[in-house]
């Protein structure tokens, strides 16, 4: 006798002489885990989940202790009127820093008017120069002023210079046309009743803006590019993603939102940030979770109680077995870890889904021993001695499954792993000690102990099979190369706000924010060593064109002053102050001027002509909307009688006139102001813009979505050109999740090799060992076809539903083995197939009550496993039967045709 049957005669022979001993003494052990493991701390840090040594994170942590807190919170404000919304965020602010408790840094807004007046120090030298030449080119329509019609002939000259020169004027034909459009733009506004402003010739002549002004509106409060949504940017005081420290903050932060909209109830405010997904997360999975353990454990009873005949005792001893096996899991836990995170936490639902297996078989056996008509004492011995050694096995292959998981690079599936491999061993270990004494204590309650079975549950299966196995394996043979043929290996989700509900408050206040404005708490950051390092670098990363808009000392206190003085002060001698002279209004020229406006609207009607037929598609659209404006301004023109028109001109000419002069007034004075120093750095960003060292940060903010992983990879490589150690949150998730796709392969890799090693000591053969990893290799065939199919992906939570359907299907494979024992698959059906059926069809009510949740990666991780688990299944009941047939045919066949040829005809 083997030691392995040695071990499990003691085990017999030990439930047989003290079954009530034995069931008191584990439940003793089960109830002081339950207690010891009852307040087990929960950990939502994602920083931890990557590997103490990576790169990333190491960057990323120093990046902490540089710069501050990175975990920064958006509040993202909309109302009916601009007013209401920056009072809002006045009386927000307010609350924050005056209810106590907030220890972080509140940005909303900066001294708008300050900058202002020192606004040519914030453009790049190179613009500078490129204004001078654009007043320069532009002077002729400046010289008209007030004459409108010279204004609007000047411009007829400069867009025919520019036609003249073909090819060569593409260049221009954008800026010009978009200057076309905003001087028409602003003479139709004035006609409207607007004030034409000084600042509004910036926008005709030059056509640039500062990019660190665009971030806010007239009164430098921080706002979306369409000016209908405001944003405040919170900072807490520690760079902590523990709920411990997450959750009094965000409180104080609602309560702060609480009070200024009891002033304001016109104004509505939500949240978003790495914080706010994080606690999202956690609240979802903790109303979630418990739900669909409940439905889980739920499923499981009562499937177990249909599989055993409606008779609940069986259903319920095993039950009980399985409660045993997770509280000394979760003792494990606290023990070894101490916590649970984000990832390990769902191992309760593995070890529901898979745990429960080896009690469901030993049960399912000894059920139909005892209807053979065995009495108790030989239906134990015989079902631990035969039953045993495929449940052990089966055991220790689900275990390896996931403790190759140790064997990846993070920490939290390391964890993972670790909980969930031993928490098998557990369960099974559970079930051999508890379930057969609670049996036997349990047996004079059993109706039915003389029964004889008519036929099985699975008769119908085992004619079917040595009936048509040729059919069957053909089918599923083209099935199986259909699914690989339409599937893919390892095809991965890299959008995280998919796997977080869909209603999820930082999920709706994300999109908003991404879409109305140029900063994001998800932007990137690049350090600099000194300022000369920053300037370039904050130069060079605004070329980009994955790259919205960056934020750094340099957006407040620019480099080159006394160069750009120079440039001012050119500028300043050229526009100088116009003649104050003021157009009468009968002197106005409408004959000319509807000319001149007939001759544009011809012009700019000839040119996007001519550039939607060289595919300049941009600059034809430009010259289009520029035509636009010109005719708005041409029928108003038309509309009004000759008298009204004339004063119209004349008051629109003078108005022009009088803006230009306050123009020329606040060059002059731009070229006296002093330059911005570091005082124009709003003190709520000066930490995080510069280290107590001398180090300089730059925050990057992108163009696109940067949850597509196709935007991601363009942001990441225009960013890492000019700095390959980039870091910031974005960094941090995308290294993650760029490396899951990596280790799902290689650990899935790893277990199958690893499995079939430990394969080799049980079953010893390379043929039962095929016949036993089988049902695993075409089930997940199988479930890569339906994967394509239904449009799923695999995600940082639900590819962990590959190491559970390896061990589903190893399980399946090897008790089928063991069953058959060299015999026919009649054998395997018959002793096996309602212990494969019930454990199969426990975890896949229990899966399919995760796949209903609002979190949308634990709903995919259910669905996952749902069809992982059936693939698993049919791959066993039907597939692996056919095969077994088929080669047992083979095997008579040769035999017959041996015998034919060695016999003697004389």
């Amino acid at each position: 006798m083997s030691r392995r049957l040695k071990l499990l005669s003691g085990i017999a022979d030990l439930h047989l002489h003290s079954p009530f001993f034995v069931t008191l003494l584990v439940a003793a052990v089960s109830v002081a885990c339950w207690r010891y493991s009852a307040e087990l701390p929960y950990s939502t840090s994602r920083i931890d989940l990557i590997p103490r040594d990576h790169p990333a994170r190491t960057r990323f942590l120093q990046l902490v202790r540089d710069f501050g807190p990175q975990n920064t919170i958006a509040v993202v404000i909309e109302g009916s009127s601009a007013a209401d919304r920056r009072a809002f965020s006045d009386r927000f602010a307010k609350a924050l820093s005056s209810g106590g408790g907030f220890d972080g840094t509140v940005f909303y807004k900066i001294d708008l008017e300050r900058m202002m007046a020192s606004a040519p120090f914030f453009l790049d030298r190179e613009t500078l120069e490129s204004i001078k030449g654009d007043l320069e080119s532009n002077q002729p329509l400046v010289d008209a002023l007030p004459d409108l019609a010279g204004v609007v002939h000047a411009v007829n000259r400069r867009l025919e210079e520019s036609s003249l020169k073909g090819l060569a004027a593409v260049s221009e034909a954008l800026p010009g046309c978009r200057r076309v459009q905003e001087l028409f733009r602003l003479m139709n506004g004035h006609a409207r009743g607007e004030k034409i402003s000084r600042r509004s010739w910036m926008s005709v002549l030059a056509g640039r803006s500062v990019a660190a002004l665009s971030l806010f509106d007239s009164e430098g409060y921080l706002v979306s590019r369409a000016e209908d949504t405001h944003f405040i940017f919170v900072t807490p005081g520690l760079q902590s993603e523990e709920l411990a420290y997450l959750v009094p903050q965000i409180q104080r932060i609602r309560a702060a939102l609480a009070a200024a909209r009891s002033h304001l109830p016109g104004v509505s405010a939500s949240l978003t940030g790495v914080p706010i997904g994080v606690l999202d997360e956690y609240e979802s999975t903790q109303r979630d979770l418990p739900r669909s353990t409940a439905a889980s454990l739920a499923g499981n009873f009562l499937i177990l109680v249909l599989g055993f005949r409606f008779r609940p005792r069986m259903a319920l001893l095993t039950m009980i077995a399985l409660a045993a096996g997770i509280a000394w899991t979760l003792a494990f836990a606290k023990a070894t870890l101490g916590y649970l995170n984000l990832v390990s936490s769902v191992f309760v639902l593995f070890l529901i889904g898979m745990g429960i297996n080896y009690g469901i078989y030993f049960a399912t056996r000894y059920d139909l021993e005892r209807r053979r008509g065995l009495d108790k004492e030989a239906a134990l011995r015989l079902v631990l001695q035969q039953q045993g050694v495929g449940i052990l096995t089966s055991a220790l292959a689900g275990s390896v499954a996931f403790l190759t998981l140790c064997l990846c690079p993070f920490r939290g599936f390391q964890e993972l792993g670790l909980i969930a491999g031993t928490g098998l061993i557990l369960c099974l270990i559970s079930g051999t000690l508890l379930l057969p004494p609670l049996v036997l204590l349990t047996e004079r309650f059993r109706s039915d102990a003389r029964e004889e079975p008519a036929g099985g549950l699975f008769h119908w299966f085992v004619v079917l099979v040595q009936a048509y196995p040729v059919p069957i394996a053909l089918w599923f043979s083209f099935l199986t190369i259909y699914s690989l043929g339409i599937g893919d290996l390892f095809p991965f989700e890299y959008d995280l706000n998919r796997m977080l509900p869909a209603d999820a408050e930082c999920v709706r206040a994300g999109e908003k924010l991404l879409k109305g404005h140029a900063l994001s708490p998800m932007s990137a950051l690049v350090v600099c060593r000194d300022p000369r390092e920053m300037y370039a670098r904050d130069r060079a990363l605004r070329a980009r064109p994955s790259v919205e808009t960056t934020l750094s000392w340099a957006s407040f206190v620019p480099d080159e002053a006394e160069r750009k003085r120079a440039i001012v002060r050119s500028v300043a001698d050229r526009i100088g102050a116009r003649p104050n002279r003021a157009l009468p209004a009968s002197s106005a020229d409408l004959v000319r001027l509807r000319r001149e406006l007939r001759t544009l609207d011809d012009m700019l009607a000839s040119a996007a002509h001519s550039l939607d037929n060289l595919a300049f598609y941009v600059e034809a659209r430009a010259a289009e909307q520029a035509r636009d404006e010109v005719n708005a301004f041409q029928d108003r023109v038309r509309r009004a009688k000759p008298q009204e028109a004339a004063r119209m001109m004349a008051s629109l000419g003078n108005a022009l006139l009088e803006s230009w002069k306050d123009l020329s007034a606040e060059v002059g004075r731009w070229s006296k102001s002093p330059a911005p120093d570091d005082s124009f750095v709003p003190p709520e960003l000066r930490r995080s813009l510069r280290s107590a060292g001398g180090k300089f940060a730059i925050v990057v903010s992108p163009r696109e979505d940067i949850s597509q992983k196709e935007a991601f990879e363009r942001f990441h490589a225009a960013v890492s050109e000019v700095d390959p150690e980039m870091t910031g949150y974005p960094v941090i998730i995308h290294t993650m999740v760029a490396l899951l796709p990596q280790v799902l392969e290689t650990t899935s890799v790893k277990a199958v090799l690893l499995i079939a090693l430990l394969l080799s000591v049980d079953l010893k053969s390379p043929r039962r060992i095929f016949l036993a990893i089988f049902p695993v290799l075409i089930g997940s065939a199988w479930l890569m076809g339906l994967m394509k199919l239904a449009g799923l992906k695999y995600n940082p939570v639900n590819f962990l539903a590959l190491p559970m359907i390896l061990g589903v299907g190893v399980e399946n494979g090897v008790n089928f083995v063991h069953g058959f024992a060299g015999r026919d698959s009649a054998r395997a059906l018959e002793t096996q197939g309602l212990g494969m059926l019930l454990s199969a069809g426990t975890s896949i009510v229990g899966f399919e009550a995760l796949a209903w949740v609002s979190h949308r990666g634990l709903a995919s991780f259910g669905l996952l496993l749902t069809l992982g688990t059936t693939t698993c299944l049919v791959a066993t009941i039907f597939f692996l039967p056919a095969i077994v047939e088929l080669e047992a045919n083979r095997r008579h066949m040769v035999e017959q045709w041996r015998e034919l040829l060695g016999y003697r005809f004389y």
